[in-house]
């Protein structure tokens, strides 16, 4: 497994910026996505999930894109959704 194109290097420059990373997943396997994700290393040989505050920024659960921008406001309740970037391989179904 690896990350795509620049995706590394861009998120080392993010962490030296003090931008707030998390992983947010929608699965049912969990303990496999957790354990993939620990396998991903950045540009500067860091493992990419040190960059994440685990105990906030990591949310590997079923659950829907809603609910996961809803739990990142409240614990991050000072960045609001229009300071918020996600990046996804699935479609949103739009209500």
């Amino acid at each position: 497994m690896r990350l795509l194109g620049d995706i590394q290097q861009i998120l080392d420059e993010l962490k030296e910026q003090g931008v707030i990373i998390s992983w947010v997943s929608c699965t049912d396997e969990p303990r496999w996505a957790n354990e993939c994700l620990d396998l991903f290393e950045s540009k500067n040989g860091s493992k990419l999930a040190s960059f994440v505050d685990v105990s906030k920024g990591k949310q590997i659960f079923k659950a829907n894109k809603q609910r996961h921008f809803e739990k990142l406001q409240k614990m991050y309740p000072s960045v609001s959704y229009n300071e918020m970037l996600f990046f996804d391989n699935e479609k949103i179904k739009h209500r």
